[in-house]
């Protein structure tokens, strides 16, 4: 169901949000381009993306991990973008 969630974000937003790139999914399966990894995201590019893409518009999610980003060049790239209401409210 994420990778489904992905390639339908990413589809939607890729020319207007950082999200990572996708090289292929398949079987649930999700391969994205390298991102530099990082030990800390801004609380403001959560608000940004959270802004951006309107599905994201929910309280229970991680994209205040820093695990689901990374960084190209000077860009902050989300990573983990699978994510809906439904898929966090199962890891309550």
């Amino acid at each position: 169901m994420q990778a489904y969630n992905e390639l339908k974000i990413y589809r939607k937003y890729k020319q207007v949000a950082p999200l990572a790139e996708l090289k292929w999914v398949f079987l649930g399966i999700v391969c994205q381009k390298r991102y530099t990894h990082i030990n800390g995201i801004p609380y403001s590019k959560v608000i940004e993306i959270k802004r951006l893409i309107k599905e994201f518009n929910f309280d229970n999610c991680d994209f205040y991990n820093y695990k689901n980003w990374g960084k190209e060049g000077d860009v902050f790239v989300l990573l983990d973008y699978g994510n809906s209401q439904y898929v966090a409210s199962l890891y309550k």
